[in-house]
């Protein structure tokens, strides 16, 4: 099993301690930690946890750092659907509020965005599918549902037709309905953000 190389970057320097310490083990080695006033080496990292304030106003982004290649995890004093949104938007895999029992979660998280996969912590899954519902102004009902898990599963267009009992137009509005249920354009993006709001596997 290899070690997982992690960043951490925090205004706050007891936060930077307290994660490391949470961290540091023979699975994760703790390559940097510290606030944007550092130099940092993207390149020496697999996976970055960064502040909400850095990510969304400091000189190092989570676009930036994404594009990079590393996985980044925003930490946040306080989860709000905006702020999950944006940060999933410019490239975020995960999302954790300190208000989450961090100890118990933080290694999940790491591990789970090294793999390439989404995490958010309850409290910020809760706000973000809210967030979904009240802002995207669109209901899923169950057959719109179930063409969903069918999609993340690869599932064509022609087979979920024919599983469901549907007819083209029928599957052409299930697929409208869901593009904007998560403001996206593409059925990729349906799924990514699916799969990230923990509604399918």
């Amino acid at each position: 099993m290899s070690v997982i190389r992690v960043g951490i970057v925090h205004h706050s320097d007891i936060v930077c301690r307290a994660l490391t310490n949470v961290l540091e083990s023979s699975r994760y080695h703790v390559a940097f930690a510290g606030g944007l006033e550092r130099r940092l080496n993207l390149e020496c990292v697999d996976v970055v946890l960064m502040g909400e304030r850095a990510a969304t106003e400091g000189v190092l982004a989570v676009k930036e750092v994404a594009a990079c290649g590393c996985a980044v995890i925003v930490l946040s004093d306080a989860v709000s659907g905006v702020g999950v949104a944006t940060a999933l938007e410019l490239g975020a895999k995960g999302f954790l509020c300190f208000a989450d029992p961090l100890i118990e979660i933080l290694g999940s998280a790491v591990e789970r965005v090294f793999a390439g996969r989404a995490f958010l912590s309850a409290s910020a899954n809760e706000v973000y599918m809210d967030f979904l519902r009240t802002e995207r102004g669109v209901s899923l009902d169950e057959r719109t549902k179930e063409v969903l898990v069918l999609l993340s599963k690869g599932v064509k267009g022609t087979s979920i037709r024919e599983q469901l009992g549907l007819n083209a137009e029928q599957l052409k509005y299930s697929r409208r309905k869901l593009r904007m249920w998560f403001g996206t354009d593409t059925t990729e993006g349906v799924i990514a953000q699916a799969v990230t709001g923990g509604m399918v596997l």
